[in-house]
């Protein structure tokens, strides 16, 4: 998924999330955006692609919080299904910190 189909996907299936467009992709934030230092933001995930033949990368904000060792950015080479699931999960993680 490129980023813009990914954007496309989240504002029908995630209302609740804004987008921030960004040089190279989108971030996505529960409701509007607050950054408030790095617990305070609430980032879900953001996607880049740095060119149209590179493969799309998805980093997950809440995840990368929590679990700081663990490398939270990764490639997304996945379907409509992952992406709400890795999305979902993020969505409770940010919520959870609130």
């Amino acid at each position: 998924m490129s980023p813009s189909s990914i954007l496309s996907a989240l504002s029908n299936c995630r209302p609740e999330l804004s987008a921030e467009t960004r040089a190279d992709g989108y971030s996505f934030y529960l409701g509007p955006k607050s950054t408030g230092g790095t617990a305070g933001s609430n980032r879900v995930v953001r996607v880049s692609r740095t060119s149209p033949a590179a493969v799309t990368k998805l980093k997950r904000a809440a995840f990368a919080l929590t679990n700081p060792r663990l490398p939270a950015e990764q490639e997304f080479r996945g379907n409509l299904e992952e992406l709400l699931a890795i999305v979902d999960a993020e969505i409770e993680l940010v919520r959870s910190r609130r």
